[in-house]
């Protein structure tokens, strides 16, 4: 397994025959990152790249630029690349129309059929600069929203323990860290007489912030 360094890492004290590791493989590994100014991992590594009782060590840099690109974490939809929001549902995405009316600041629309056209959800993701940065999920059946389906569609961004949820409330939020350090965050809504849930990343270091407007998304994303 070769692991090329993205431009922006650069390792230090690499022994011969160790290859570098992005964040999501180190997170995998190790799950124990430790941020400041930059981010240094000692990991442990055989050369065969198997995890054994014999290892070789690797230590390397992250840099500001690399860590606030968002890039650590673990949510698998928002955030991402469309080929990874393909894999992550496990089919090609369609053409949708984009939601908060920023196609000149480079918003991208793709829609995803989860289930049937009578079950499951129509679900449309909003990219900008190729990251994905907000998900509406609409039902695809008449019945109303309950909790198991608001527990299943936050599941599809992120672990439901990083979620902060209370049954009966309009609102959610996303929280992720490690350790002291907040490294992802996202929030959205479902009210019980729409029919859709709404998803987003507010803000992404260097990129362009979205404040998606309630009232116009309810009638846009579903009534």
């Amino acid at each position: 397994m070769l692991v090329k360094s993205p431009p922006s890492l650069n390792p230090i004290s690499q022994p011969s025959g160790v290859h570098s590791l992005a964040c999501p493989v180190v997170v995998a590994i190790a799950d124990q990152p430790v941020l400041g100014h930059g981010v240094e991992f000692i990991l442990t590594l055989q050369s065969t790249d198997k995890i054994t009782k014999s290892f070789s060590k690797v230590a390397f840099f992250w840099s500001n630029l690399w860590l606030g690109s968002n890039l650590c974490h673990r949510m698998n939809v928002l955030l991402k690349s469309l080929p990874e929001v393909e894999t992550h549902f496990g089919k090609k995405a369609t053409i949708a129309i984009s939601l908060l009316d920023m196609v000149n600041e480079g918003e991208r629309a793709f829609g995803f059929l989860l289930g049937s056209m009578d079950a499951g959800f129509d679900v449309t993701v909003g990219f900008f600069n190729d990251k994905a940065r907000y998900a509406a999920f609409k039902k695809q059946s008449a019945t109303f929203w309950n909790e198991e389906d608001i527990r299943s569609i936050l599941s599809q961004i992120g672990r439901f323990a990083d979620w902060s949820y209370k049954a009966g409330s309009d609102f959610f939020d996303y929280t992720e860290k490690h350790g002291d350090d907040i490294v992802a965050e996202a929030m959205g809504w479902q009210t019980p007489a729409r029919t859709y849930a709404f998803v987003y990343v507010a803000n992404v270091d260097g990129e362009i912030g979205i404040a998606p407007d309630k009232n116009a998304l309810d009638q846009k994303a579903g009534n």
